[in-house]
């Protein structure tokens, strides 16, 4: 109204018209033309002040805001302005102001799958990628027909130029990627789609044995190089030649565990999973290869195994049990294992059963006339490396038994 101390009148002017009365009061017509109002943009919705009723665009919620206000002056400035509750505006002298509102400023909308920025000058709303464990390696357009563009965007963001043509720009924020689950160069590697260069997670799960080559493929099928797939992996290039990468580990096979292997490979180059056979007596030592025939070392094969490295020297590896013999019977009773002092050979010492046994057990070399007691119903003699003589478990008396002469009384 136009009162002295003006009042207002409800008036939803989309379909009626305010006029004033005799009194100046105010009036509200039907009309089939509007009454005033303003004009907003799509980004926009209808709102009102809620004092004078005056027609505002709001801004819808956003995911993003902006974080500056820019005023109009000639040269504009910029104030910081947190758009998530403040509103920006322009004062008489056409520079910013920021208030505070009820409903927010300008931002933009991202997806979940991007975090909020501002650009350090403007600050206007940004959408930025999370980091990715795989980056994509082009931009698309959105021309009638999408042209792509190289561009690594591990370090580069992509954008879209006024023809609608990709854009690369280099960003201290990566663009568009993809996460993969595990260590990268351990549980997978990164791999772009030839086409779209959209980024890809190429898993290589663990393996018992790996592979020991890598073979072509296409014109290059036959074609095999030397490829230790527990720490590389088997690639190609584009004619198909194989190549041998350390992006990650590669090919193999898984071996069951319910026994002792060791890994191997076959001609091929595929890993093997070797199982050694159990024996009942293993050698004790371990002789070189090649220029090392002639060189041993003390090796228990019930519990490592006999290997050589790249020059032959014999090695004892703990992995797996080793070479040894097969025995007959029940250890500790029908045999006892032995080896032969000068190769560590396991012998089979056989000690079939008597009638009677010896209760004594005599020495050897310079110890041919120490005797000791020594039931050989359930031990067995044995002599250390100088002959004298020991009572041992292992098993009953054997068919070398010293010969005693029968007293006269009892032949």
């Amino acid at each position: 109204g136009e009162e002295e101390e003006p009042t207002y009148l409800t008036c939803d002017q989309s379909t009626n018209v305010c006029g004033i009365d005799a009194d100046k009061a105010p009036t509200c017509t039907p009309s089939t033309t509007p009454g005033l109002g303003t004009n907003c943009t799509s980004e926009n919705y209808c709102g009102a002040d809620v004092t004078t009723g005056i027609a505002e665009c709001l801004n819808y919620p956003s995911s993003c805001y902006d974080n500056k206000c820019k005023g109009e002056e000639e040269e504009p400035t910029y104030i910081d302005c947190d758009q998530s509750t403040n509103v920006c505006g322009i004062d008489a002298d056409k520079a910013p102001t920021c208030t505070a509102s009820a409903t927010p400023g300008v931002g933009t909308n991202c997806t979940s799958d991007n975090y909020c920025g501002a650009d350090d000058t403007t600050g206007i709303a940004e959408c930025l990628n999370y980091p990715s464990s795989c980056y994509d390696n082009k931009c698309k357009g959105e021309e009638e027909e999408p042209t792509y563009l190289t561009c690594d965007q591990s370090t580069n963001v992509c954008g879209i130029d006024a023809d609608k043509a990709p854009t690369c720009t280099a960003s201290t924020t990566p663009g568009a990627g993809t996460n993969c689950t595990g260590t990268e160069h351990t549980d997978f590697y990164c791999k772009d789609d030839e086409a779209d260069g959209a980024a890809l997670c190429m898993y290589t799960p663990p393996h018992d044995c790996y592979n020991k080559k890598c073979t072509g493929q296409q014109d290059y099928s036959t074609t095999v190089i030397d490829c230790d797939q527990s720490v590389n992996v088997c690639k190609f290039n584009d004619t198909g030649f194989p190549e041998c990468s350390a992006d990650s580990r590669g090919e193999g096979v898984n071996c069951s565990h319910s026994d002792q292997f060791y890994c191997n490979s076959d001609e091929s180059g595929a890993g093997l999973c070797v199982v050694p056979p159990v024996h009942t007596c293993y050698n004790t030592k371990c002789w070189g290869n090649a220029i090392f025939s002639k060189v041993s070392i003390d090796c228990d094969q019930s519990s490592n195994r006999c290997t050589f490295n790249g020059t032959g020297y014999p090695t004892c590896t703990d992995t797996t049990r080793g070479a040894g013999v097969d025995c007959t019977g029940t250890e500790h009773t029908d045999f006892y294992c032995g080896k032969n002092i000068t190769t560590g050979d396991a012998l089979c010492k056989e000690t079939p059963p008597h009638d009677c046994y010896d209760k004594t057990c005599t020495g050897e070399q310079d110890y041919n006339t120490t005797v000791i007691d020594c039931d050989q119903s359930v031990n067995v003699c044995k002599f250390n490396d100088t002959g004298f003589p020991e009572c041992s478990a292992d098993s009953r008396g054997n068919v070398q038994v010293q010969r005693h002469r029968i007293p006269r009384m009892l032949r």
